[in-house]
């Protein structure tokens, strides 16, 4: 299916039903990239932060759970690539072989992403997907190589529950046996803020 036809299905739907909605996903073109990058640094936006301590104190548990000789890396909704920069430099350090797909529906997000990624790593192999992951997860299915696809940022939580269901229920369909997948939660508000990640073993 075209971007565009999803596009248009996504507005038909969203437009019909009686409380009127559109999918979150369409906020982040390109400017909605840049004004999300603006928020990430509000001091009240505290899950980057978080988010990033986690990369940094259990990305050498990750990849020890991985436990592969080499994985492609497959970011859904990647943004920028700060933080997952953090998580590909720690995977860089072991004798792991590793490749990094960056998904994002904004081209700009894109090009900055490969840009932050190859100044950290300049050899490490990496391509920008743009689309609808909805769409483009299935081109790598048919990939022999064990995947790990990372959801951060608790995007999760910008979709209704059927929704997230359907979500959850794609990737796993465009799962190996032997893939992994890993998504970041923000648990209902409390005064901790406490929040984690979920691993999803496909085995």
């Amino acid at each position: 299916m075209e971007y565009q036809s999803v596009i248009e299905k996504d507005v038909i739907e969203g437009l019909s039903r009686e409380f009127k909605n559109l999918p979150s996903k369409y906020f982040y073109d390109d400017e909605g990239s840049r004004l999300f990058q603006k928020i990430m640094h509000l001091e009240e936006y505290y899950l980057p932060r978080l988010e990033m301590e986690i990369i940094k104190n259990q990305s050498a548990n990750i990849i020890q759970t991985i436990n592969q000789p080499s994985v492609e890396i497959l970011e859904l909704g990647a943004g920028d690539g700060t933080k997952t920069v953090e998580f590909l430099d720690a995977i860089s350090k072991t004798t792991t072989e590793f490749s990094y797909y960056p998904f994002d529906i904004s081209q700009e997000a894109l090009n900055i992403n490969q840009s932050v990624v190859k100044k950290r790593l300049p050899n490490l192999k990496t391509r920008g997907v743009l689309g609808d992951y909805f769409q483009t997860l299935s081109e790598f299915r048919k990939k022999p190589t064990p995947k790990l696809v990372l959801y951060l940022g608790s995007n999760i939580g910008n979709l209704r529950f059927d929704e997230a269901i359907s979500f959850v229920q794609h990737i796993w369909e465009n799962l190996n046996v032997g893939d992994y997948l890993l998504i970041g939660v923000d648990l209902r508000k409390n005064p901790k803020k406490f929040w984690r990640h979920t691993m999803i073993h496909k085995a």
